[in-house]
Order: structure tokens, then sequence, then C-alpha cells
């Protein structure tokens, strides 16, 4: 298979949910935007099993560990707004109310998000 059909596969499958990276290793994606940490968390990203299908002994990973401590907080508030909320404007809200260029990066902004568990600045900004 050329590289081209590979991408085109792999852009088919992040695409419909149709991941094939259900039994790839539990590693965590280097992600630059809040997009890659969400597919990261539903279907997996490089080749890796999503996050959100780790166990907790790959979790515990030292590896692992820390970075999907602090990433979670970010997974837990787009599952709570997908309830009533696309995903992808959900997490373009997170980003505005949040800050996601603020200083300390993804790191720094999933902190914020934990902070605020029941996301009470994203509901005063954007009311369901």
């Amino acid at each position: 298979m050329d590289n081209i059909s590979k991408s085109v596969n792999r852009v088919v499958a992040f695409r419909s949910g149709n991941s094939n990276n259900l039994n790839g290793p539990p590693e965590l994606y280097d992600c630059k935007t809040l997009s890659q940490l969400w597919s990261e968390y539903q279907y997996g990203l490089g080749g890796n099993k999503p996050a959100r299908l780790f166990s907790v002994a790959e979790r515990n990973v030292p590896s692992i560990k820390f970075r999907y401590h602090w990433r979670k907080k970010f997974w837990n508030a787009v599952v709570q707004l997908v309830r009533h909320t696309p995903a992808e404007l959900a997490i373009e809200r997170l980003g505005q109310v949040y800050g996601v260029n603020q200083a300390g990066g993804l790191s720094g902004f999933s902190k914020r998000v934990g902070r605020d568990v029941n996301l009470t600045q994203y509901y005063n900004q954007h009311p369901m």
C-alpha cells in the first residue's frame, strides 16, 4: 500500500471513528492542539490505543501517568459538553473561555479547566 493510501485510510478511520488502534500500544501522542487531545482520547493517534480505553494499569505506567492525569481534566470537560454541544464547537469554546494560548500551554490550560470542575466560567459565557 502506498503512502497516499495509508494517509487516506487514516483520515477515513479518524473521521468515521472506526479506528484499528484498539489493540495499539497504550501511549500518549505529543499533541499540539485541543482537537488532537480529543482525538487521542476518542480514537488514539499515531497508532496508539484510544486513551479512553486505557486500563488502570496502563494509566499508571510512569511514562504515561502524569500526562494522562492532566489531560483527563480536559477530556472530562469535553465529555460533559458533548451531551448538548458538538465536540468541535465545545473544544473551540473551551479554548476561548479558559485561554488555550495563555502561559503554560496545553498543560496550563488543562489546569485552568480542572480548577473549574463544574465549568461555571464556560456556562456563564455560553449558556445552554
